[in-house]
């Protein structure tokens, strides 16, 4: 799926390993990362650029990539649909998406590490699919691993955006 004359944003891009290796394979590899002195670590270690702050009001300029990497880390996000929908729009054209997370169907560890502060949300291979579907991406392959995490590579739907979910103001009672 990640051909070696890419250009691939990887999203929270840790301490610049997948980054290293892409670069080495021949993609034009960026990362993108919450933590300045990580940054500031994979650009010096590795010498790949890497864009810092809060992903979603980050201001991309209209940069485009042909493929998104997101390695444990939508299960950090406040709202991932909007987050994946932000990925959909800095997609090219037959750009793909590459998402890694845990497995809440099989958690490889205690109940007080699968249910941690950092982690706001718990996908299963068929939640995560859904939550694709929603922000307009559909799956093409999801390999499940018999740890306790799982990938989903994905493209952007064809035609429109699906409408973004509204929050209910309506009070229900019982």
């Amino acid at each position: 799926y990640l051909k070696p004359d890419a250009d691939i944003l990887e999203i929270g891009a840790g301490d610049g390993a997948v980054l290293s290796m892409l670069v080495e394979r021949g993609a034009r590899a960026t990362g993108f990362e919450m933590d300045a002195g990580a940054a500031r670590f994979i650009t010096e270690r590795w010498g790949t650029p890497v864009l810092v702050g809060d992903f979603d009001r980050h201001d991309f300029a209209g940069t485009r990539f042909d493929a998104v990497i997101m390695a444990h880390l939508i299960e950090h996000l406040i709202d991932p649909v909007a987050s994946l929908r932000t990925v959909r729009s800095l997609l090219r054209p037959g750009g793909t998406l590459l998402i890694e997370t845990p497995n809440i169907l099989h958690p490889k560890v205690s109940p007080r590490r699968v249910y941690s502060l950092a982690h706001n949300f718990h996908f299963s291979p068929r939640t995560l699919c859904r939550a694709l579907h929603v922000a307009g991406f559909e799956p093409l392959h999801v390999r499940v691993f018999r740890r306790d995490s799982f990938q989903v590579v994905a493209r952007p739907a064809s035609g429109a955006l699906p409408p973004s979910p509204q929050p209910s103001s309506q009070v229900i009672s019982t």
